[in-house]
């Protein structure tokens, strides 16, 4: 069952319930598009789409979170306490699997590209700082060690672009409900290997890349977010293999 409980009355449905306090741009939207039930008894098969205006009386919303990095992606709460909405402001009927294949599928396959971005960045950071640093009579890129540190994070970049392009492909492609299966696996590679790259990055930078303020530490920090943003790894790993066991 959703968070939500719509309540059919007359010409208005009148929406009670909490959402997660993980909604992006929560605390500064004007509008919020609902996944409601509208019908408790039958679960998810009597549910709704509201459109709900966010300055409609009984709506509350938490102040923005704090987060460890990602922090400005505004994200907050947003609770229902007898929200009235016209009729005309509810879709009715659909089952629930498509809908949640389709947002996750786009959800994931955006993030991984947006993932290979943080990484690539965090790549060619690193590679430039190397170059310029010198420490023991020559820049740093110069020290068999480092130049491992690069070429596994050079790999790791590559690897996240072929995998993220080629999932943006199939979906562009396909008829209907994109792969969720492909969604997930460039979601769940990418950001392990976003930590990844930007792990590295900071050992590159040493003492520089962990002080408060650098690019480095930034990239660290919205990476590691990454692991849990639209669902954490081990969870969504086991979506995608019940899509994969399906086949």
């Amino acid at each position: 069952m959703t968070q939500l409980v719509a309540r059919h009355e007359a010409e208005h449905y009148v929406i009670n319930g909490e959402k997660a306090a993980w909604i992006s741009n929560g605390s500064i939207a004007t509008h919020a598009l609902c996944s409601v039930t509208i019908e408790p008894s039958k679960r998810m098969s009597a549910r709704g789409l509201a459109v709900v205006p966010l300055n409609a009386a009984g709506v509350s919303r938490s102040e923005p979170l704090n987060k460890l990095g990602q922090r400005a992606l505004n994200q907050g709460g947003i609770s229902f306490e007898q929200v009235r909405i016209p009729s005309s402001l509810m879709l009715r009927g659909g089952g629930y699997e498509p809908d949640l294949d389709w947002i996750f599928s786009f959800l994931n396959s955006a993030t991984a590209a947006v993932l290979t971005g943080l990484t690539r960045a965090a790549f060619e950071e690193a590679l430039t700082y190397s170059k310029q640093r010198v420490q023991g009579g020559k820049a740093i890129s110069q020290h068999q060690l480092v130049q491992r540190h690069l070429f596994d994070m050079f790999t790791k970049v590559e690897a996240c672009r072929a995998l993220s392009r080629a999932t943006l492909l199939y979906e562009r492609a396909s008829v209907g409900v994109p792969s969720l299966e492909h969604s997930i696996a460039a979601k769940t590679f990418c950001a392990q290997a976003a930590l990844e790259v930007a792990n590295e990055a900071m050992q590159v930078f040493g003492g520089y890349g962990i002080s408060t303020g650098q690019l480095s530490e930034k990239l660290f920090r919205d990476a590691r977010v990454a692991l849990v943003e639209h669902g954490i790894k081990d969870v969504l790993s086991l979506v995608g293999a019940r899509r994969i066991l399906q086949r």
